[in-house]
């Protein structure tokens, strides 16, 4: 590493440790318990995640780590402090949206080193909740303009890495050209070149939580670098690393004013590192946006827009199949309420069928006992009335021949005799009244006593 990239090294490290607004918003952010919110990015972004956790060490600080989704979860007026890169309204908002939501219930965030083009309503609305930092002028002009105070310039945090990192990956063998032009949305060349490696994709999402697997990762894509002479690329970071490495860096633009901006305020500095502005015949971008930014919209649109009638296709689809469970659902309703009903029916039937049962049981039971009194009387008459048939016969007998047997000749003693007989009979043929049953039961039992 020539002494020249040393030298810059160490002195825009100096110039980020020595940054008194900085240094005053991390006290800030520390003794109001701020979480500290890791980005979503590429390999590139690795570099200022590990400059981040550089100043946080520096600081003795371990702040508590928290997602950009996580924001939600923050409590109301809390604190947070972001990390910076790349945010371009339309393009790269993903972590304004997530912010706009801890801001609206009242909380503060601290943006480290960014560039940032648009959000002039959101920044508007909120510039009391927030503080801002820019590594290039054209942000820092933005954000005075849409009323943020507390907005300040600061290099990219890829120099807050120490210089000694950078100089342990350089190496003294190198060869070739390294051709690493975006291939996303961003990118300012209509075409890709041959041998194209994007080398910043070799990583992507949110994996930048750990500092000891950002440095892990950096150390990997450093070693890559170094072994090239030189590094043509339009990603920032790319070009900052082979800067730092001490290769020949050659920067394209890309959609936007950052790496022009970076490079006037920190990258111009480096003997070897040149600028080559693809748009610089490009018509002047609308103030406050990032140049052909209205291109990326554009494009974002159509591509939107043709995704459109797919969308309406699921979402009708959807719509059918609500409706079909809908339906589902109330023939499974409707049937429920058949079984209960079928199932009702079947207890009061069987209710029904018990109660038969018993009554059923009841009624044999009755019969029996009937039986049984029936087949008493039967035997009582066979053992009492049928021996005394004859005997009773002739007491009738008796009492007919006595009937006609000719008068005596005492004529008071006759006419007594026929009037008892004639009583006697009485009795026996019209038992009625008391008196008449009384006499009738004594005589018969008089006359049918055993002798």
């Amino acid at each position: 590493m020539n002494s020249n990239v040393s030298a810059v090294l160490a002195e825009l490290n100096q110039e980020i440790l020595g940054n008194a607004q900085l240094k005053a918003a991390l006290e800030l952010a520390r003794r109001n318990e701020a979480c500290f919110v890791p980005g979503s990015g590429n390999a590139g972004d690795g570099l200022i995640h590990l400059g981040a956790f550089a100043l946080l060490n520096d600081m003795n600080w371990s702040p508590r780590i928290a997602s950009e989704r996580g924001l939600a979860d923050e409590p109301d007026r809390g604190w947070a402090l972001l990390i910076g890169g790349a945010m371009i309204e339309g393009v790269r908002d993903e972590r304004m949206r997530a912010l706009r939501a801890f801001l609206d219930r009242g909380g503060h965030a601290i943006i480290l080193p960014c560039t940032m083009f648009g959000f002039g309503e959101l920044l508007s609305k909120y510039a009391d909740q927030l503080v801002i930092f820019a590594r290039e002028r054209k942000t820092l002009e933005n954000l005075r303009a849409a009323g943020v105070e507390h907005a300040s310039l600061c290099h990219d945090l890829a120099f807050a890495v120490s210089p000694d990192f950078y100089s342990g990956l350089s190496k003294d063998e190198r060869e070739g050209e390294l051709l690493a032009y975006r291939t996303d949305e961003e990118r300012a060349k209509a075409e890709i070149p041959f041998g194209n490696l994007d080398l910043s994709l070799l990583w992507t999402g949110d994996i930048w939580r750990d500092a000891a697997k950002v440095e892990d990762r950096c150390r990997l894509l450093g070693g890559m670098i170094s072994t090239y002479a030189k590094v043509s690329t339009d990603r920032l970071h790319l070009g900052i690393f082979a800067a730092a490495l001490g290769r020949q860096a050659r920067l394209s633009g890309s959609r936007g004013d950052k790496i022009p901006g970076v490079f006037e305020y920190s990258l111009r500095r480096f003997a070897n590192v040149e600028f080559h502005d693809v748009a610089a015949d490009a018509p002047p971008a609308e103030a406050g946006r990032p140049r052909h930014l209205e291109e990326v919209i554009m494009l974002r649109d159509q591509a939107a827009r043709r995704s459109q009638e797919e969308i309406q296709q699921r979402v009708e689809e959807v719509q059918r199949l609500e409706a079909n469970a809908l339906a589902a659902a109330q023939r499974a309703a409707d049937l429920r309420a058949q079984v209960e009903n079928l199932r009702r029916q079947v207890a009061t039937h069987q209710r029904q069928s018990l109660f038969y049962a018993r009554e059923l049981a009841a009624t044999t039971a009755e019969l029996g006992r009937v039986k049984e009194v029936s087949d008493a009387l039967w035997r009582e008459k066979e053992t009492w009335f049928v021996p005394r048939e004859a005997q009773l016969v002739a007491e009738v007998q008796r009492l007919h021949d006595e009937l006609h047997r000719p008068p005596v000749v005492n004529s008071s003693g006759f006419l007594q005799s026929l009037s008892r007989s004639f009583r006697m009979i009485s009795y026996v043929l019209f038992p009625f009244g008391k008196r008449r049953k009384n006499k009738r039961r004594k005589m018969l039992a008089a006359l049918w006593k055993p002798k």
